[in-house]
């Protein structure tokens, strides 16, 4: 008899639980649909003149829509010489139909990186470009560019995972 009461417990709480396992309200059809990726279109200028204002573009768009409720458009702005260490962040305006911009000047002659930090609809995306302020010829980007890398690569192998601390406090200190 204690059996056959366990069992009958055992397959009533089993029927609560899985008439319960839907609990958000969402029907199956909508648990087995992949959302859209966000997708992020950086457009800056390869080559800019210093002391010049710079336009920096981004839209955002989910399939065939135009984000404009995106949570967080950031630039991230550093050139080669000085490091990501000393990147500055620039909070993008919105200027509808899912562009972000932003207008800055530059007047240091260098080679830049800019990484649009992107969140919108619970994903996040940085997509990154270089871009050259001044005149340099092919040869001297590429020579700096591998430059960057290498002191880039030789940081991380002297600190070991204190790489990834960085780039944490770096995504930390966004917003």
């Amino acid at each position: 008899m204690r059996i056959l009461k366990f069992l009958l417990t055992s397959f009533t709480l089993l029927i609560v639980l899985v008439a319960c396992g839907g609990g958000d309200g969402a029907t199956g059809d909508n648990n087995n649909e992949i959302p859209k990726m966000v997708e992020v279109d950086l457009q800056v200028d390869d080559r800019v003149t210093p002391n010049e204002p710079i336009q920096f573009k981004t839209f955002v768009t989910q399939g065939n829509e135009n984000v404009d409720d995106a949570d967080e458009v950031v630039y991230e702005i550093w050139n080669v010489q000085d490091g990501r260490e000393k990147s500055e962040m620039i909070e993008a305006l919105h200027s509808g139909n899912g562009l972000y911009e932003i207008e800055h000047t530059l007047t240091n002659e260098n080679v830049y990186f800019v990484q649009v930090h992107v969140t919108a609809r619970n994903l996040h995306v940085m997509p990154m470009k270089h871009f050259v302020v001044g005149d340099f010829t092919e040869e001297e980007v590429e020579a700096l560019l591998h430059e960057y890398e290498m002191k880039k690569d030789d940081h991380s192998n002297h600190h070991n995972d204190d790489s990834h601390e960085t780039e944490e406090e770096t995504n930390h200190n966004e917003g």
